[in-house]
């Protein structure tokens, strides 16, 4: 169900608006819809798997705030449908800052996309605006949209400095209690409150990169930008939605610091075990590996989803919402 409202500016409107949301759009729904359909996934999970669904939904400042992800599929497996479900859970749940939970921070989604006029579902995102849709990439542009992201943090901690000044201002009850320099910054101001930000609460980035392959995104020799953001990501709010056909395609710098592999089925399980597994040795075996594969992605559109980005025991799912425990 759509909500009638839009989310006003101040944080006690903002916080009135999530709060309707999740009355009639709770976090529960989409990506995590399928608790109520559980029981019918316990009833085809294998003796050696145990599923158990995880409550946690993006709102909570716990749950992937911030990470690099690769969603690895066939032409048609559901890569980007899968990714766009990801990002609308955020956009529903609302994503908690991490200082002040019942505060929720803004969100803004840019797409990299040579051929996103083919995948109208990109269209159902709320915070991707038609100025970041960018459809020719270059390590220019991308550095050029990184550097909006870090003008938009500085203008947010600028206005989070002033509004605490000016919150001082109020409680005082003599100008003495100002330092001379508060007293300058205050007239400058004209006594008012600061001007807002387009982000007053903070925000988070999503950068979505689908069809890149074969860009200067995603350079055989030598670093891009793109690997540069990747090592730098979690600092600047900045999270990584990389969709690809071809793991190898993908430089292994970018590989190794990935925290979220979404795998979809492949005719040819060569691919997986070649390609994939040299990802995930280190928490199963190659014969485990293939039998947790060939269960997570057994259902139409249905991918294996390791998630290095919370508790070890969570790490292997089914989607997102069926945690698998392997013994």
């Amino acid at each position: 169900m759509d909500a009638q409202f839009s989310a006003a500016r101040d944080g006690r409107a903002q916080t009135s608006y999530y709060r309707h949301q999740q009355r009639i759009d709770p976090p529960s729904t989409e990506l995590y819809s399928s608790l109520y359909r559980y029981r019918s996934y316990l009833d085809q999970v294998p003796l050696n798997f145990l599923g158990r669904h995880t409550l946690r939904a993006p709102g909570d400042a716990s749950c992937m705030l911030y990470f690099v992800s690769l969603f690895v599929g066939s032409r048609g497996s559901g890569k980007t449908y899968s990714a766009v479900k990801l990002l609308k859970a955020y956009e529903l749940a609302g994503i908690a800052d991490a200082d002040s939970p019942h505060t929720k921070v803004g969100q803004r989604v840019v797409l990299f996309s040579p051929t996103h006029d083919a995948n109208p579902v990109f269209t159902s995102l709320a915070h991707l605006d038609e100025s970041d849709i960018i459809t020719e990439y270059t390590d220019a542009k991308l550095l050029e949209v990184v550097e909006d992201v870090k003008r938009e943090r500085e203008a947010t901690a600028e206005y989070r400095r002033l509004m605490r000044l000016y919150r001082k201002f109020l409680r005082c009850k003599s100008i003495d209690e100002l330092e001379s320099d508060e007293l300058f910054e205050l007239e400058r101001m004209d006594f008012n409150p600061p001007q807002e930000p387009r982000y007053p609460n903070g925000c988070v980035t999503f950068f979505v990169l689908d069809d890149l392959i074969g860009s200067s995104a995603f350079k055989s020799t030598g670093k891009s930008a793109l690997t540069n953001l990747v090592l730098k990501n979690r600092h600047l709010g900045i999270n990584i939605l990389c969709m690809t056909q071809n793991l190898r395609a993908i430089p292994k710098s970018i590989r190794t610091n990935t925290s979220l592999f979404v795998v979809f089925r492949y005719a040819s399980k060569r691919i997986i075990t070649e390609d994939l597994y040299e990802e995930v040795s280190n928490i199963l075996t190659l014969d485990r590996f293939e039998e947790v594969y060939e269960y997570a992605t057994g259902g139409d559109h249905s991918a294996l989803v390791l998630d290095f980005t919370g508790p070890k025991e969570s790490r292997i799912r089914r989607n997102f919402d069926t945690i698998l425990h392997v013994e």
